[in-house]
């Protein structure tokens, strides 16, 4: 398909100089998959897991430093990675 792909022991190694990130995990048990010291300045994040209301994977700190987009931000503060955040932090 024209690309490598790299079997990593971490999740940390997995992100390490990564300037896109997509998350499609399956927990919900407000789970962090992603630290804020994972996440350098400028990367662009994709947490697709984040679907159901207590199913999270990126850290608060993540979000609170970040410029923040969904889709429908009604049903995204019930059940996306901003359910973490105060009901009027702004998101585009």
């Amino acid at each position: 398909m024209g690309f490598d792909i790299t079997i990593c022991e971490t999740g940390q190694e997995a992100v390490e100089g990564a300037g896109i990130i997509t998350t499609v995990t399956a927990d919900k048990q407000c789970a962090t998959i992603l630290t804020d010291n994972m996440v350098g300045s400028g990367v662009h994040i994709n947490a697709v897991g984040g679907d159901c209301p207590g199913k999270t994977e990126l850290h608060k700190d993540i979000l609170l430093r970040s410029d923040i987009f969904v889709e429908f931000p009604p049903q995204t503060r019930i059940e996306g990675e901003i359910q973490q955040l105060d009901p009027n932090h702004p998101v585009t």
